[in-house]
């Protein structure tokens, strides 16, 4: 009877047994169900928002095999969904090539898309958790109306610099008939009285500063039609063999009757082979790095220097100005760009002789940066190539 009861309370007990683990099964069965269904429901929220998407957007595996793209991917580049699975290669060239060569980092880079439209593609490694590379992201962009933009604000600087390039020349030349004349003038009087001196030397003062505004005037809309003519791919680069300190005292010269009262101009020029450069372009970067160290610098000194090193020269404008916001010293070369809220209530400019400075200096296979100096000031540095046999 004992054996009788024993059996059946372990009956019982793996009764119960048995029944707990089916309530745990279900349990289970509906905490993946429901695991399941969220899972599901943010993929196909994921899914939605990349569709969504204005953007192109194109993930690649290891091999290089397109593994996802969305709607406005193959919008942009006029693809068939059958591309999936395919070599990136083989249907987009420009990007697989944006992807090779960001690997290890991300690269970025100007395509050709469908429709004779303009696309900017951003390529990003994929990397695994143990480090190895894994695949590539690509985000793709249709930027033709920002270029077509660009495009129509280029020709209507270069079309308002050519306009007022007609009389502005007028005016100049006629200023310096004016200063010509007057300067003949005055060897003419003899011993003219106090009131005509003073008259003399107040319409002397005006013409000289009709002068400079005239001059300020062209050199402005000079820089206009320099740097749409750079920005529409139409600037030439004739290099030859240049004498960089004669195009710097010859400058320099020109500059030092524009100088404010209290501002002084030096040069330490040391010796440097001539530099490989297009000589207006060069007289062009020189005087637009004057015109600015003149502009900021009310009082002090500007130094014009110049050595050899390496493979190229290297000259540089110092100025005692109130120097570079720390986190300005590379946007100052940007389109545009101006510090004069900041810095001084002096006319800026337009902001664009540094940028056209920096373009032109690379373009010649120089470099250019800014810095503020120890003592104070800006202090701007170009280097250019010498000129080999």
């Amino acid at each position: 009877m004992d054996e009788l009861s024993r059996a059946r309370a372990e009956i019982q007990s793996l009764k119960a047994q048995l029944e707990e683990q089916s309530r745990a099964r279900k349990r289970m069965r509906r905490m993946l169900a429901d695991r399941t269904a969220e899972a599901d429901e943010a993929l196909g929220h994921l899914h939605s928002i990349i569709e969504s998407l204005a953007d192109g957007l194109m993930v690649s595996d290891e091999d290089g095999r397109i593994r996802l793209m969305n709607r406005a991917w193959l919008e942009l580049t006029g693809a068939d969904e059958d591309i999936l699975g395919k070599p990136l290669q083989e249907t987009m060239p420009a990007v697989a090539a944006l992807a090779v060569e960001g690997r290890q980092a991300p690269s970025r880079g100007e395509i050709a898309l469908s429709q004779s439209r303009i696309g900017v593609a951003a390529v990003s490694p994929v990397s695994r958790d143990d480090g190895s590379y894994g695949g590539a992201v690509a985000v793709l962009r249709d930027v033709s109306r920002e270029r077509e933009l660009e495009r129509l604000k280029s020709e209507f600087i270069a079309n308002i610099s050519h306009e007022l390039r007609t009389p502005l020349t007028a005016i100049t030349g006629f200023v310096a008939l004016l200063e010509g004349r007057f300067g003949g003038l005055e060897k003419l009087l003899v011993d003219p009285p106090a009131r005509v001196i003073k008259r003399i030397g107040q319409t002397r003062e005006g013409l000289t500063a009709l002068s400079r505004s005239s001059e300020r005037l062209a050199s402005l809309v000079d820089t206009l039609i320099d740097y749409s003519t750079l920005h529409a791919g139409n600037l030439s680069i004739q290099p030859e063999p240049v004498d960089l300190s004669a195009e710097i005292t010859r400058l320099a010269a020109r500059s030092e009757r524009h100088l404010d009262d209290g501002l002084t101009l030096t040069l330490d020029l040391g010796h440097a082979k001539p530099v490989w450069a297009d000589p207006l372009r060069v007289r062009q970067i020189i005087a637009h790095l004057l015109d600015n160290a003149m502009k900021f610098t009310e009082a002090g000194e500007i130094v014009l220097r110049l050595s050899g090193s390496g493979d190229g020269a290297h000259f540089s404008v110092l100025d005692s100005g109130p120097g570079l916001p720390s986190g300005d010293l590379d946007a100052v070369f940007e389109r545009f760009r101006q510090l004069r809220d900041s810095l001084t209530a002096k006319p800026s400019g337009f902001g664009l002789g540094l940028p056209f400075c920096r373009e032109v200096v690379e373009m010649q296979g120089g470099k250019i940066w800014a810095e503020n100096a120890p003592g104070g000031g800006a202090h701007f540095h170009v280097t250019l190539p010498y000129a080999t046999s």
